[in-house]
């Protein structure tokens, strides 16, 4: 019936059309969707409330329109994930202001003080409960001062950043083209989507025994610098042998002299070849030596080959095909820190792709070439701009943060805190 939440019955096809209404918060769209199937359930015996839709707020305390746009409306407003830039910001805002003011419980980086601090920029049906288990998904710990927690970076996550920002800022001072590999998936709608959101849909319908119908999906794969899209190719998955392929053959050979390539740390980006052994098959064996160009014939027997491996090849006990055939060729590879993931032009140009797929004619798969090939060099040229701007003010901030962090922590060493809500939390990198 109009108005009136979807039934249990059709939650299947609701969440089979997650492509649609991108509810990327998996945990609070399951927790709706037990809520309203637990009001349904009571509401056959038990006539308290006048519809499922007032039971269900009445147990949650949660505003009617949450449950309503969520299932009724596919295009309503998205569920949506904290964005852990404005989390990282206003951190770093507490302890710079903490580093010039007399440390105090309001102006301790508390978990309790950051969600306050947050209001209204955060979705309203997060409470800090949920915000504390996204600050911990996010990479951040807390802190054991006198009395009380602090919330800090996973150092593992600061020292990630900070060394990829040197190496980012350097290669741009030597003026070095800089290649950003990025992955996208179209619905038959014309929907685009990340390969990040797109893995998690799929995760998403895995754990709900939902099959996510492939039919009609694009899949697309291309390298975006300050002068546009390159390499760009539809595949029909996102595997390693795929894109290994990828790189090695159709981006390797577009790239001028000294060029450096940053992909994201995806499980399919991670083409680790390991060292041959006495235990590895003898074509194994020739092809990690000619890999490393180290001379040698086939009528060698494998203890042969295998010497000239320990003697003439690295010492590591693993490579990267991909980060191995950019170095032979001269060019360099970064691996993008998942904290920072978003600070590409990449990013820049998939917001822009959004806005206007479903305004271009044509085929499905030349949608994304046709949006590409529109927009102009000074307009790739600002995207770049823009994201050398932000790496620079973030390694400022790291910096920064650097420098007053010890001093922070030791000022809240003899202040009393009242955040007994994060007893419970990990307390260290290695929690």
């Amino acid at each position: 019936m109009a108005g009136q939440p979807c039934s249990s019955k059709t939650l299947s096809s609701v969440v089979n059309q997650e492509f649609l209404n991108r509810s990327s918060n998996i945990e609070s769209a399951r927790f709706l969707k037990r809520i309203m199937q637990k009001s349904e359930e009571e509401g056959k015996s038990i006539k308290t409330f006048s519809s499922d839709l007032e039971r269900a707020h009445f147990y949650t305390g949660l505003d009617r329109r949450t449950f309503f746009t969520q299932y009724t409306n596919l295009k309503a407003t998205e569920i949506k994930d904290i964005e852990r830039s404005l989390i990282q910001e206003r951190l770093i805002a507490f302890y710079m202001n903490a580093s010039s003011l007399s440390p105090s419980p309001d102006t301790a980086p508390t978990t309790k003080n950051l969600f306050v601090a947050l209001y209204g920029k955060i979705p309203h049906y997060v409470d800090i409960r949920m915000f504390r288990k996204c600050l911990a998904n996010l990479g951040y710990v807390w802190l054991r001062i006198f009395k009380g927690y602090i919330v800090m970076e996973r150092p593992s996550l600061t020292f990630e950043r900070y060394y990829y920002l040197k190496d980012i800022v350097r290669y741009r001072e030597e003026n070095r083209e800089i290649f950003y590999v990025d992955e996208t998936v179209m619905s038959s709608l014309n929907n685009y989507y990340s390969f990040k959101e797109f893995n998690k849909l799929m995760n998403t319908a895995v754990k709900a025994d939902i099959e996510i119908i492939q039919k009609g999906l694009v899949k697309n794969i291309y390298a975006i610098s300050k002068s546009g899209v390159y390499a760009l190719k539809t595949i029909d998955d996102f595997t390693t042998n795929n894109f290994a392929n990828w790189v090695i053959n159709e981006v390797i050979p577009i790239l001028p002299e000294k060029s450096v390539v940053i992909i994201h740390n995806y499980e399919h980006h991670d083409d680790v070849i390991k060292k041959p052994t006495l235990f590895s098959i003898k074509s194994d064996i020739i092809a990690w030596l000619e890999r490393n160009d180290v001379p040698h014939t086939e009528e060698m027997s494998k203890c042969e080959l295998v010497d000239l491996i320990d003697t003439y090849t690295s010492e590591f006990d693993e490579i990267s095909k991909i980060e191995n055939s950019l170095k032979l060729r001269g060019h360099e590879l970064l691996r993008l820190p998942v904290c920072i993931e978003d600070m590409t032009p990449a990013k820049h140009f998939f917001d822009l792709v959004k806005l206007n797929a479903r305004r271009v004619k044509g085929n499905q798969d030349e949608v994304l070439k046709n949006i590409a090939d529109s927009v102009s060099q000074e307009t790739f040229e600002n995207f770049d701009r823009h994201v050398a701007d932000a790496e620079q003010d973030t390694l400022q901030a790291d910096i920064t943060m650097d420098r007053i962090f010890d001093t922070v922590v030791a000022a809240f060493q003899k202040v009393r805190l009242k955040d007994a809500e994060d007893s419970e939390v990990p307390l260290s990198d290695s929690d």
